[in-house]
């Protein structure tokens, strides 16, 4: 090869763009290195939910971190769970095109839906409580299901070791108990949301799709919404989380947590990070979801030289969730799904939304020709479908709810909604 064709060989290697799709074969350094970004507009939780809520059970060791809108005339309550590594405020964007005229057809009763969604423990904001002091002989224990609100008095508890208890049956815990507390919380209580008989849409995405399946089967059923049970659900919505895809993609996973950063110089370079990597597609969505998955990292140095005296400031930032303690519950998290999902009580619609149709299992696609459930396929979005593509997903839970629960009078016709994808359970 002559000396002109390596020098121009060389130089198309240079120009080609970074490919996400090398990542396993070509690990991401440590620490992400500074290029030129674009600039990107930090959003708070405020500009997407009524309110934000903190409720802490001593039972659970956690206390969990909410957002709250509430719903109006009594339009639906749609509960949010997020999967591993994300936060609640993945579904914020979402919860904001649900609330869209464009969206939501009001049928001149003014009725809107309403929103739950909570960052998981270990997750977010959520934090584990310290093991309070056995009470004196004078003193009475509180009860280890009372809820406790911003407004209310917190117990006296700090921040906690992480357990590490990431089970199935301890995240479905956590799920119907913070559905359940926020349902009953007094604060809370207003005429024009009618929390009592609210509709619940259940959605999930990718773990939390298996959390919300597992709520929705025995024993967990029964005590949903203060003992409503099934009666009080509309339908159950998994996001891109199929078991055998999911099941085969463990042997991979430590090379794909490998080949993500592990701190970052700002918030700002995190989100950064997602959208160049097409890890979220929608910087909108990123620019409120990111922030909350990130702690400070504390640089500590001397105030001044030769003094013993401190001070702390922070020096990057790095991810809250550690995914690899969670590497012993990932193959219980997703065997079974497929079953616990069709085998959901009939009464309860079922709706799959994915990414890609080759994600399909052989128990899914079989439900799927028998009518069990509906299956909707976005084909231009990635894994965090409900945040590339939210006005498609508002589009298609509105019509979701809507078709299914026996309450609703909006006329849907309005919008000239039709199912593109399979069918439903009705």
């Amino acid at each position: 090869m002559s000396q002109l064709q390596k020098s121009v060989f060389k130089s198309k290697l240079q120009a080609l763009p970074e490919d996400v799709s090398m990542s396993h074969i070509m690990p991401a350094p440590a620490v992400a290195p500074r290029r030129r970004r674009q600039q990107y507009e930090l959003k708070p939780w405020s500009n997407y939910f009524a309110q934000n809520l903190t409720y802490s059970s001593i039972e659970r060791g956690v206390r969990f971190n909410v957002y709250y809108t509430p719903p109006v005339n009594g339009g639906p309550l749609f509960v949010f769970h997020h999967g591993a590594g994300a936060a609640a405020l993945s579904f914020a964007v979402l919860a904001q095109n649900l609330r869209d005229p464009a969206v939501f057809a009001a049928d001149g009763r003014g009725v809107l839906p309403g929103f739950i969604a909570y960052d998981a423990r270990g997750h977010g904001h959520s934090e584990y409580l310290t093991p309070p002091a056995a009470p004196t002989p004078t003193q009475r224990p509180p009860p280890l299901s009372s809820p406790s609100s911003q407004s209310s008095d917190a117990p006296a508890v700090g921040p906690g070791e992480d357990p590490q208890d990431y089970s199935l049956e301890t995240l479905t815990k956590d799920f119907v108990w913070v559905l359940n507390t926020v349902l009953a919380d007094p604060a809370l209580a207003d005429p024009t949301a009618r929390l009592d008989t609210a509709s619940l849409i259940l959605v999930g995405h990718s773990l939390g799709g298996s959390v919300v399946s597992s709520a929705c089967s025995e024993p967990y059923v029964s005590e949903l919404a203060g003992g409503r049970g099934a009666a009080a659900v509309t339908g159950v919505v998994v996001l891109d989380v199929v078991e055998g895809s999911a099941l085969d993609s463990l042997a991979t996973m430590n090379s794909i947590i490998n080949s993500i950063p592990t701190r970052f110089d700002s918030r700002e370079d995190a989100v950064d990070w997602h959208v160049r990597t097409m890890a979220l597609r929608n910087k909108d969505s990123a620019c409120v979801s990111v922030p909350p998955l990130l702690v400070p990292i504390l640089a500590t140095t001397a105030a001044r030289a030769g003094s013993a005296d401190q001070a702390e400031e922070p020096k990057y930032y790095g991810w809250k969730m550690d995914l690899r303690k969670t590497a012993p519950f990932w193959r219980d998290w997703f065997a079974g799904l497929s079953t616990r999902f069709l085998t959901i009580t009939s009464s309860i619609s079922k709706l799959l939304i994915l990414a890609g149709t080759d994600r399909l299992d052989k128990e899914l696609m079989i439900g799927q020709m028998q009518g069990k459930y509906q299956l909707v396929v976005y084909q231009d979005s990635g894994h965090f479908v409900h945040e590339d593509v939210p006005n498609k997903c508002a589009l298609t839970l509105y019509d979701f709810w809507e078709r299914n629960d026996r309450n609703s009078s909006i006329n849907t016709a309005r919008l000239k909604i039709v199912p593109k994808f399979g069918t439903f359970n009705s």
